[in-house]
């Protein structure tokens, strides 16, 4: 939801149907933040994830200067090498980040796909960068229209968990290939991830698929 001024992003999930038999998992978080002449700048990010009897809750508070975050239950590291400052400052939430391909933040013509995505989720900080893959002329069920494609790469910062650089290589060789599908709305102004694809050569091919898009100027 975006305002002249301002923009919130919601976001829930939970395991269903045969799937929860297995795992009692739910995922719910929240972002608010400005809308500013540079781009979108996050002000209060709050998460909850809960895996079975297991529950934690990240708030994150980005006031320009320093980033401010609370968690419950503690982590139990913040990982090898934690996060600095820097690197949580030039950084903004995911679903920020999600908002920030819809707005194609630092899309330019060789790369309209724009990013990189620099994200910190309270304790991790990674990027993900983006390549323009293609132009597509979309035709679903969801959306039907000119679309970009473009290709995906996950690289890790700082805030992750002390691994060998063999395990690193390993898990980095492990995905093939990473694409996003963005539709190209109001002339390409607006871009919403529609489709995101990941195909690991342990786990076979893992697809996003968005089931509804709705565009348009809300009534205030």
């Amino acid at each position: 939801d975006f305002t002249p001024n301002s923009y919130r992003v919601a976001f829930s999930s939970r395991a269903e149907g045969f799937v929860d038999w297995f795992v009692d998992a739910s995922t719910s978080m929240v972002t608010n933040g400005a809308l500013t002449s540079f781009g979108l700048f996050p002000m209060h990010y709050d998460s909850t994830v809960k895996d079975g009897s297991k529950q934690r809750r990240v708030i994150v508070d980005f006031t320009g200067r320093e980033v401010l975050v609370s968690v419950s239950p503690k982590f139990g590291n913040w990982g090898y090498p934690a996060p600095t400052v820097a690197q949580k400052l030039e950084a903004v939430d995911p679903l920020t980040a999600i908002a920030a391909m819809t707005m194609r933040t630092r899309a330019t013509t060789s790369n309209p796909c724009g990013g990189p995505l620099r994200v910190f989720d309270g304790k991790q900080r990674y990027d993900i960068r983006l390549r323009y893959a293609a132009r597509l002329t979309w035709n679903s069920d969801v959306y039907k229209g000119p679309a970009l494609k473009c290709e995906a790469e996950y690289v890790e910062v700082a805030g992750f968990d002390a691994e060998s650089a063999q395990k690193k290589a390993d898990d980095r060789d492990d995905i093939e290939w990473a694409n996003f599908i963005l539709a190209e709305l109001d002339g390409g102004a607006l871009t919403p991830p529609i489709k995101a694809e990941v195909r690991s050569k342990r786990s076979g091919k893992y697809t996003f698929e968005a089931t509804k898009l709705k565009y348009g100027r809300a009534g205030r």
